[in-house]
């Protein structure tokens, strides 16, 4: 299952526009599925000991999902459509959302404010609270978790958001004039410069796709 991602900016309002990006400033500022960079335990709380990281002290194991890093007070919206099925408001997760979606569970944690309400279905891209840094954060950020579920709703395992998540990207002039000679051993004319600089690299594929096919059986 594809999802969109679950913000528009990242930290200083940067734009989120291409994956690659995406995941240049999460390696960057934030913290990436599968590893565990939390730190020493007693920096989240004195009683806790300072010789092992927050992950291993608590149990937890490597890092479940990415930490995005956001300003405060950053919008955060629904990855998919779905029904909303927890609430968080604890001493570790802070405020937190998880919604429920066809063999999915989207999990948003560390949140200033909770848009939404048990039970309430919301559709993809709705907005759904604002970032912040509550429970056991070190900096404003989204915790965002993907987890693989059976068709009644029960936990299979903990899944890579960066493998699920797709974004919308366009192409520009280079790109486009690149792509045609790939896909059709030419330069676009003006004409298909100008229609197909700024749109979507999955539509331009699928139409090339096409096209091609029809290129390879026409008769000579």
């Amino acid at each position: 299952m594809e999802v969109i991602c679950p913000v528009k900016k990242t930290r200083g309002g940067i734009p989120v526009k291409t994956k690659a990006d995406f995941v240049a400033i999460i390696r960057t500022y934030g913290q990436l599925f599968g590893v565990d960079q939390s730190g020493p335990a007693c920096n989240y709380n004195a009683s806790y000991p300072c010789d092992v990281s927050l992950y291993q002290h608590m149990g937890w194991g490597p890092h479940k999902g990415i930490d995005i890093p956001l300003d405060e007070g950053d919008e955060i919206f629904a990855v998919a459509g779905g029904k909303v099925v927890r609430i968080s408001d604890s001493v570790t997760q802070g405020l937190g959302i998880v919604i429920r979606h066809p063999n999915l569970e989207s999990v948003y944690w560390h949140n200033k404010e909770n848009l939404v309400t048990v039970g309430q279905q919301v559709k993809k891209g709705d907005l759904i609270a604002k970032a912040d840094s509550t429970g056991f954060s070190t900096g404003h950020h989204i915790h965002f978790e993907t987890r693989k579920t059976d068709d009644i709703g029960n936990f299979v395992e903990y899944l890579d958001p960066l493998s699920l998540i797709s974004f919308d990207e366009v192409m520009s002039e280079q790109e486009v004039k690149k792509l045609y000679r790939l896909a059709f051993y030419r330069d676009p004319d003006a004409g298909e410069l100008s229609f197909w600089v700024g749109k979507d690299l999955e539509e331009f594929l699928n139409t090339a796709i096409k096209d091609r096919a029809n290129f390879l059986n026409s008769p000579i």
